[in-house]
């Protein structure tokens, strides 16, 4: 005895057609999550410098430094003068549809990122000797991550 079983499924597949759709077209403009992530690295990268440095402190001021600055009402954090100009305030963002960059254009940033004598290095923001200075580090690129997934899937 033979015994033969066809088995058809019909599958509605129009619904994951429609979503798939949407994302694809979300991806084809992706300026304004990329507003969002520069945002957020731009809020980060000012944190680091309000915080004293981040994951590892700033070093301290020089002694005579840090005497100028007290004489001369200023805060005694480190690579802050004053809120009202400066470092601290001279960061901007530009994003395209594919990235998201914050950046300084003053000359004197280098100097605090790089060190020079007789400057000791203060890194406030991520390069690629360490990538572990927020906004990079795991925490931040999960936070970025999770706004481009919102993004795309909302």
């Amino acid at each position: 005895m033979i015994f033969k079983i066809d088995i058809t499924a019909d599958v509605d597949d129009a619904k994951a057609r429609r979503r798939l759709k949407r994302i694809l077209n979300k991806t084809k403009n992706m300026k304004p999550a990329w507003q969002q992530v520069g945002n957020y690295a731009k809020k980060v990268v000012i944190e680091n410098i309000d915080e004293g440095g981040r994951p590892k402190k700033f070093a301290p001021l020089s002694p005579i430094y840090a005497k100028w600055k007290a004489a001369h009402g200023y805060t005694d954090k480190i690579l802050i003068r004053s809120h009202g100009n400066g470092l601290i305030n001279s960061f901007h963002r530009r994003t395209t549809n594919y990235s998201a960059r914050v950046y300084t254009s003053l000359k004197y940033a280098a100097a605090h990122q790089e060190g020079i004598d007789p400057l000791p290095a203060r890194k406030f923001m991520p390069d690629s000797e360490d990538r572990n200075i927020p906004p990079f580090d795991d925490k931040s690129m999960r936070h970025i991550r999770e706004i481009l997934k919102n993004f795309i899937l909302r």
